[in-house]
């Protein structure tokens, strides 16, 4: 569905292509605790929105109206 959307030299597919998310998501779990505080947003989200505001120049709130 993605790709319908999207073209393919998009910096968005190159993200998906290029970007090992799986891999960094099993790296990071190891520096979040499941039993301490509340729940975390996955580390993996995060750093998505946080590519998404680098490369559209987007504000946190504009970045996060994608969460709601």
């Amino acid at each position: 569905m993605f790709r319908l959307f999207v073209p393919p030299d998009d910096p968005l597919v190159s993200a998906l292509r290029d970007i090992d998310w799986q891999e960094l998501g099993q790296t990071l779990e190891s520096f979040y605790s499941v039993d301490k505080g509340q729940p975390a947003i996955s580390p993996v989200r995060k750093l998505k929105l946080e590519f998404l505001r680098y490369q559209y120049n987007l504000s946190d709130r504009q970045a996060t109206r994608s969460l709601s």
